[in-house]
């Protein structure tokens, strides 16, 4: 509403002073000075105008209708009829008025939700001048100051004041952020301020043009953050949303988004590039849904990080229900950078750099190794050769881990190119990056290209076109890690006698069938090229006020063609002929939604409404593959010139899909907030009777700050409790589930006296017609908070999440002639049920504090997040086992199923009185016929007497119940530094490497814990090392808690010191721009994991299971980033 007077109507009842009139002057004194203004709205709203020769009046509705701002001005001192063109997208209301008012005689001042406009007196005091005026006692020369305000970044702050201190002589900077003010003194000091950016001082010491840079200021703005088909400002979030900028990501170098995010949000559980919201809630699939742009399930490996503006995460199911189904293990939104009004913007980034392993593991050295190994064959009753009793078997020849692993260089060079009008925005980036990783022939290529454009048609129409293309090749084949810790350091690297060059191994001279580490990497040669593509077109029709229809048409897919030659060689004592693999695939997948937004005030009352569609059908993908064997040469490697062809493969997938969404969003006042989302998705995974899922929610908030009692408060800023509860479903378990799968090829019996072969099938996956939606009910507390001017920020959040009718596997016998008939999980053949139900639950916090101490301004954050996970329901209640891990009621899921050691048997009279003990309870023995001195004891758990299957029990946990990061940044001056932490705890790994190079049961080198082994009750060894058995007859390396270590960790993820030139250099250049930077990542790991690394990822029901996953890169890089 407008408060409107006119010069005539004041005039008239001037004397009268009625209330209406105290009323008035006491609203417009309260506007003019601020007594009752709360200025982090105009410090933190965004406008967006689309308007074509539209009157000043009408331009003012407009931002009164759609924003909290009032207008207040006198009807003669503003030319309310004067017609412009106005087209501003999500800017600060200061630029907005400046653009509206600039070259007139119209002043305006912000306060608060009040907008003041007068007119400027100074052309009415040159007409009247004063009767007597003043005299001016002292003449200073007067003087032209011009210059440029920019941000740290070099985007001109357009509409930013410059006051001569201590005076009222001041301008505004025009859309160029260029100013010309006149000062009355060569020496005077000069106040540049703008909304969100630290007010500076430039003392002019007779300079006559200057540049100044501004930077951010510990007030937060209100930042827009993106949420399903549309965006809403932060403070009026009422989800659980975790928004990580560019900004925040620093001088990464990593090469995924999962890498990018890892640590930097409270609620992900990031391990390699699998990513988990919110702890684990299916047995299945829990990669959350990924949107690019606004493109659903959007192909991360097109996005190059350097292209990524921001990205939220949508955490709960009052935030994700909008994408139903998809949206069941949380959404990714990436939103790229796009291009800004003005003058093409040229960005280069280059760094170079080394990298190397972050650490290696302690092995036994030549004669440490011979003497165990004669220990463990005569432990076992078996010979030593006669080769390893001679004095060459204990020189040592090699260090194997120095050989596999070397020292790689990396570097990437980017390349951005930006701009645009009003009516036409574009972004244009492309990157190339060369990896050479820390194993020997292993190297990666990538190539990116993207880009993005806008264009303002017409008032009521815009349109958006995206294009992303990536280019990936990787080269080199894996070395065997258990190998390169096993190998014999008595062993030379190559032998030109053997076939293929490398030395291998005597099964019966050395022992052992260890293979040499470096014959896979030197003759297996495989290379993988892949092409992605993510191309989408979207327009936006406004045909009135309020009222939108957006409609986009997207594609994603990609090629890959995949080529392996492997030479001639013996390893491990087997001859291996040449080989040759080859396969293609391709994935082609459009997308079309739709969906209108209509969004409107009432008074007190903000209505927005959304309702949309989403179509995909045509999807396909599919692949074939050929291979042969037997080349007479190397030069050669097509299949028609091999001796032996293999059998042709052929794979073919297709997938369509239908949903329909809704959303609706109430305000009242600005403070209590309403939003209910509803979606349905079809799903071809189930039976056409089951086959639709509905996904409600609904959350609410209530902004305190904008009570009474607290929109005074001086040190609480911000203060909003939200609430969310909402149901979101999950249909990963692949392809036609429902319906048997017969199998045909090779299948065949011969029948009748003859025995003729006759054809036949086989079925090989049972029906499962039933089977209907997973579905994960989540409910989210909140409090959101900004103190001391907003310079202390935090979320507090509580979430809980019930998955029921979880989707897995029933096992089947054998003897169906179908399945597994293994336990558990989702193995193909076997019947799928609805029966499992799991729970997680925790909190969130994050705390951020922004601020100066003297020259030196700080921005630190910490996040934790604590979670637990709990199987609440089993079908029939039987827990299923794979490998080591184990799911059942009541304990999390995969959770590590064994043995309690409990230390050595030291002498042998132990063993005799525990089999003693063990016959009297009417067993043959305690633990293993043969168990003699030296070897593990463990513990009989159900007190039975005896040790067998039931005396397993929980040994550890792969799931980190405490997840936390901390980000520090400082700004001295022009040097700039950050430092980034991230870190789980009280989780557990299972180290399969154990019963192969730490056990003592293998011909293998062992770490060097197996010099503190049992040896004779005499040398007994540290107590926990069982003695040196070849073949391990008495199961020392069952699975025990001997394999189980804390994998807790806290590492240094990324160090970085920047510096940048001065704008007085820069310019002399031609730049705007001008640092350099050196990083590191990975620098420090502290951990009690005495392996190569802590962080072990795996699918859900196996996770944790550490099979020699290779170490960590620690990376020093040196880099340039330039700007013009």
């Amino acid at each position: 509403m407008k408060k409107i007077f006119n010069d005539s109507e004041l005039s008239a009842t001037l004397l009268k002073f009625d209330l209406k009139m105290k009323l008035t002057l006491l609203l417009l004194f309260s506007a003019l000075f601020g007594l009752q203004a709360n200025n982090s709205y105009a410090q933190k709203a965004k406008i967006s105008l689309d308007v074509d020769n539209a009157s000043i009046e009408e331009i003012i509705d407009d931002i009164e209708s759609n924003t909290r701002f009032n207008f207040i001005y006198n009807t003669e001192h503003v030319n309310l009829q004067r017609k412009l063109s106005l087209h501003v997208e999500k800017e600060n209301i200061e630029i907005v008025l400046n653009r509206l008012f600039r070259n007139t005689d119209t002043n305006y001042k912000v306060k608060g939700t009040q907008v003041v406009l007068w007119k400027d007196k100074k052309e009415e005091i040159r007409k009247n001048p004063s009767i007597n005026p003043v005299p001016t006692i002292n003449n200073r020369i007067q003087l032209t100051v011009t210059g440029t305000i920019t941000d740290s970044d070099g985007v001109p702050l357009a509409g930013a004041s410059i006051l001569e201190k201590g005076t009222t002589n001041g301008v505004q900077t025009d859309f160029d952020g260029n100013f010309s003010i006149d000062v009355s003194d060569v020496n005077a000091v000069l106040e540049a301020s703008y909304i969100g950016y630290a007010t500076q001082e430039i003392a002019l010491n007779g300079q006559t043009t200057v540049s100044i840079i501004l930077a951010e200021s510990a007030v937060a703005m209100d930042e827009i953050v993106i949420v399903g088909y549309g965006s809403v400002q932060k403070s009026d979030l009422t989800g659980a949303v975790a928004s990580i900028s560019s900004e925040d990501l620093g001088d990464r170098q990593a090469t995924s988004v999962a890498g990018l995010i890892q640590g930097r949000a409270p609620g992900l559980d990031v391990s390699g590039d699998k990513i988990r919201v919110r702890g684990i809630t299916t047995f299945n699939n829990t990669d959350p849904l990924v949107v690019i742009d606004g493109f659903l399930g959007g192909d991360l490996s097109t996005v190059n990080p350097n292209d990524i503006e921001n990205i939220e995460v949508l955490k709960d199911a009052s935030s994700t229900a909008i994408y139903g189904s998809r949206g069941a293990n949380g959404v990714i939104l990436v939103t790229t950078k796009s291009g800004r009004v003005g003058a093409m913007k040229v960005d280069v980034n280059f760094w170079s750099g080394l990298k190397s392993t972050t650490n290696k593991r302690d092995v036994m050295n030549a004669s440490q190794y011979i003497d165990y190994v004669h220990d463990a064959l005569t432990n076992a009753g078996q010979a030593i050769p006669a080769k390893l009793l001679t004095d060459d078997v204990r020189v040592d020849r090699n260090d194997w881990q120095d050989l596999v692993f070397q020292t790689g260089h990396s570097s990437e060079v980017n390349a951005s190119f930006s701009g645009g009008t009003e009516k036409a925005k574009y972004y244009f980036g492309v990157s190339h990056r060369n990896d050479e990783n820390i194993i020997i022939g292993s190297s990666s290529k990538s190539t990116y290209l993207r880009t993005k454009n806008s264009f303002a048609l017409k008032p009521w129409l815009d349109l958006n076109a995206n294009v992303a293309l990536s280019y990936k090749t990787l080269k080199g084949a894996e070395p065997s890690y258990r190998n390169m810790l096993g190998y014999m350091p008595y062993k030379e690297i190559y032998d030109e006698n053997q076939i293929g060059g490398f030395t291998d191994v005597d099964r019966i001279n050395d022992a052992s069938d260890v293979s040499n580490p470096l014959t896979i990497p030197n003759k297996v040669k495989p290379e993988t090229n892949t092409l992605s593509y993510q191309a989408q077109l979207n327009m936006q029709i406004k045909p009135f006020k309020g009222f939108s229809y957006t409609i986009q048409a997207g594609l994603k897919g990609n090629f890959e063609r995949f080529f392996q030659w492997t030479d001639e060689y013996v390893s491990a004592s087997n001859h291996n002929v040449n080989s040759m693999l080859e396969s293609s695939s391709y994935l082609y997948s459009p997308i079309v939604e739709s969906y209108i937004n209509y969004t409107n005030q009432f008074g007190d009352h903000n209505i927005s409404a959304l309702l949309g569609n989403t179509w995909q059908d045509g999807i396909q993908g599919g692949g074939i593959g050929i291979g042969a064997t037997g080349y007479a040469t190397n030069e050669i490697k097509m299949i028609s010139v091999a001796s032996s062809p293999q059998t042709p493969t052929q794979d073919l997938y297709i997938d369509s899909r239908l949903s329909y969404f809704g959303r609706l969003n109430y305000g009242y006042k600005n403070k209590y907030l309403l939003t209910v989302n509803m979606r349905a998705d079809a799903s071809p995974n189930f039976s056409p009777t089951n086959r639709w899922g509905k996904f409600p929610s609904l959350s609410a908030a209530w902004k305190l700050d904008e009570e009474s009692f607290l929109s005074d408060s001086e040190v609480i800023n911000q203060l909003k409790l939200r609430a969310g509860w909402g149901k979101s479903g999950n249909d990963a378990i692949g392809q036609y589930r429902y319906l048997s799968s017969v199998f045909s090829q090779g299948v065949g019996y011969p029948l009748g006296t003859s025995q003729d072969y006759q054809q036949g099938a086989t079925v090989v996956q049972n029906a499962s017609p039933e089977i209907k939606w997973e579905t994960t009910e989540s409910l989210t507390l909140g409090v959101d908070f900004g103190l001391f001017n907003n310079t202390l920020t935090g979320t507090v959040e509580y979430f809980k999440k019930q998955t029921d009718d979880i989707l897995f596997a029933v096992p089947s016998p054998l003897s169906l002639g179908y399945g597994s008939g293994q336990d558990g999980g989702t193995i193909d053949g076997n019947a799928i049920v609805n029966a499992a139900s799991v729970s997680n639950k925790g909190f969130e916090l994050l705390i951020g504090k922004k601020g100066d101490i003297g020259k030196v301004s700080y921005d630190i954050s910490a996040n934790y997040t604590f979670q637990e996970n709990v199987v609440t329901g089993l079908g029939l209640g039987q827990p299923f086992l794979s490998g080591v891990s184990r799911t059942e009621k009541g304990n999390p899921i995969g959770y590590f199923y064994g043995y309690e050691a409990d230390g050595i048997y030291m002498t042998q009279a132990e063993i005799d009185a525990a089999n003693a003990d063990a016959v009297a309870s009417g067993h043959d023995y305690f633990q293993e016929a043969s168990t003699s001195a030296g070897d593990v004891k463990f513990k009989d758990l159900n007190g039975d007497g005896k040790i067998d299957g039931d005396d397993r029990t929980m040994i550890g946990n792969p799931i980190p119940k405490h997840l936390f990061g901390f980000n520090a940044s400082l700004n001295f001056g022009q040097l700039d530094f950050n430092m980034f932490w991230q870190g789980v705890a009280n989780v557990d790994i299972y180290d399969e490497g154990y019963k192969w190079n730490r056990g003592g049961v293998r011909i293998l080198n062992q770490e060097t814990n197996v010099l503190d082994r049992w040896r004779s009750e005499a040398e007994p060894g540290n107590g926990i090392q069982p003695r040196a058995l070849s073949g391990d007859a008495v199961a020392n390396t069952r699975a025990s808690t001997l394999m189980v270590q804390d994998a807790g960790f806290f590492r240094l993820k990324l160090l970085s010191l920047g510096y940048s030139f001065s704008e007085e250099l820069t310019t002399k250049f031609g730049l705007s721009r001008l640092r350099l930077y050196a990083s590191g990542e990975n620098l420090i790991t502290l951990t009690k994991y005495d392996g190569f690394n802590p962080e072990i990822g795996g699918e859900n029901l196996v996770r944790g299971v550490n099979e020699f996953t290779p170490p960590a890169a620690r990376t020093v890089v040196l880099g340039i980033q330039i700007s013009l």
